[in-house]
């Protein structure tokens, strides 16, 4: 099935944990001069244009990177969140959010690779379009095979994000296989794997959830993870939200730094979004690591 487009998603609460945690290990990435290389499994577009109907029907970016402006940043000051703002304010102020292609295309250096997958046929055209760099290579293929084809990759640093829409319940399987396979093909990437946090109302997805977490839970055990942390952003609780209500991401072999400046920024986020007058007055965040770095 290929009924799911991310323009109706594009910059909510859960592009924002996504891309924050994504920005800090792009950070450390571009802090040195050997090439790396950046994978994602399910780019979308590059950039969405929320004047779209398609991003106007619920417009969920007003309970994502709308909750942020210029002045509350300088109230609720991280360096990594005003990062991020300072990456996402000119388009936002056009009413355009960037894609996780597009954060991983800015940060693609001469000598650096990035590889970007999307099925759809009615998005990746639009991916192809924007991929302008000449080391951007995109393909029109599933994207848990492809990302073990490209493995492993000439460069012995960079990451993989791996965020599939999970309609299909056997998507929370895949994941952790790939990532398993991965894992014996390049053991020095670091892996981001997205999930949605989802109410009770769907138990079926709720519960391959909990087994998709132990299953990579267990995988900590593996010489080739260095760490795995878990960080959680709620906009709410299952008590009275129906649907997702929150989302996930497992980092594996975070690089060193990444943990405290993620942290810093959901701290800084989640104390202007739950203020007396805030919008999301039952937000909550977490970070745990299910295998702390030695």
């Amino acid at each position: 099935m290929l009924s799911y487009q991310h323009i109706y998603h594009a910059g909510n609460h859960a592009d924002v944990i996504k891309h924050l945690t994504l920005l800090s290990v792009l950070d450390k990435l571009q802090q040195k001069t050997k090439p790396y290389t950046l994978i994602d499994t399910h780019a979308g577009a590059g950039m969405y244009h929320l004047t779209d109907a398609k991003a106007q029907k619920n417009a969920e970016y007003q309970f994502g990177v709308g909750l942020l402006s210029d002045s509350t940043l300088q109230q609720h000051p991280a360096p990594l969140l005003q990062q991020y703002w300072d990456r996402v304010s000119a388009a936002y102020a056009q009413q355009q959010y960037l894609g996780s292609a597009g954060w991983m295309q800015a940060y693609l250096r001469p000598g650096d690779h990035g590889h970007f997958c999307e099925l759809h046929p009615a998005v990746y055209p639009e991916l192809t379009a924007y991929l302008t760099k000449s080391n951007a290579h995109s393909y029109q293929q599933d994207g848990f095979k492809q990302l073990v084809a490209l493995l492993p990759p000439l460069a012995k640093r960079g990451v993989v994000l791996i965020d599939p829409p999970y309609e299909q319940i056997s998507e929370y399987s895949q994941c952790v296989s790939t990532i398993e396979q991965s894992l014996k093909r390049w053991a020095t990437g670091c892996y981001l794997l997205w999930y949605p946090l989802i109410s009770t109302e769907n138990g079926a997805k709720q519960a391959a959830s909990g087994r998709m977490i132990r299953d990579l839970k267990a995988l900590s055990t593996n010489d080739s993870v260095s760490n795995m942390a878990q960080i959680e952003w709620l906009i709410d609780t299952p008590d009275y939200y129906q649907g997702m209500y929150g989302s996930g991401i497992i980092g594996i072999n975070l690089p060193w730094g990444c943990a405290d400046a993620i942290n810093a920024a959901c701290a800084a986020l989640y104390t202007e979004v739950t203020q007396a007058q805030g919008p999301l007055p039952r937000a909550s965040f977490k970070f745990n690591w299910l295998k702390a770095p030695q």
